[in-house]
């Protein structure tokens, strides 16, 4: 259960920028995470309730919105809300976009500072070889073979959007 060490690890980023504030509690922290972040909401719940006794955020008000994913198409430009990669797109129904909201676990609070909560490596794998490899983004060429088509499917996002102390 990965959700528990992403939760292991907002408390602890959290908690350093309390402390840095002069803040003695932490009362509310809001997330934000992206709807392809690979994040159990049931496994989140269950984590943050294990991992918050006894630390700052154990009575903080904790605010959970879903980012949804979205993809712009490499044909036509068109930017749309989609439910996986392999969703097409609803203009022209080409198969291929780039995601260009799910990707990145960064955060921010007390003074807009940023840290990483969690990084997982955008992974993606080439439609035409089938090799997995670390990708910046959807148009990063297969080192195997050089295809320019591949599929992300691992780097989403998961963002502390604020965080109220005293």
């Amino acid at each position: 259960m990965h959700e528990l060490s992403i939760v292991m690890n907002i408390i602890e980023i959290a908690e350093d920028n309390a402390k840095k504030a002069n803040a003695s509690v932490i009362n509310e922290i809001e997330l934000e995470i992206g709807t392809q972040a690979g994040v159990v909401r049931e496994a989140l719940d269950f984590a943050i309730e294990s991992a918050k006794t006894g630390t700052m955020l154990e009575n903080a008000k904790w605010l959970i919105h879903e980012i949804p994913t979205l993809a712009k198409c490499i044909s036509c430009g068109n930017e749309f809300e989609c439910a996986d990669l392999f969703t097409p797109c609803p203009k022209c129904s080409n198969p291929f976009s780039d995601i260009f909201q799910g990707k990145e676990q960064t955060g921010t609070m007390l003074e807009n500072a940023k840290w990483v909560i969690h990084e997982i490596p955008a992974l993606a794998k080439c439609t035409s070889c089938g090799n997995e490899f670390e990708s910046s983004d959807l148009f990063t060429p297969c080192p195997k073979c050089s295809n320019s088509f591949s599929d992300i499917f691992q780097g989403k996002e998961l963002r502390v959007k604020s965080l109220k102390v005293e």
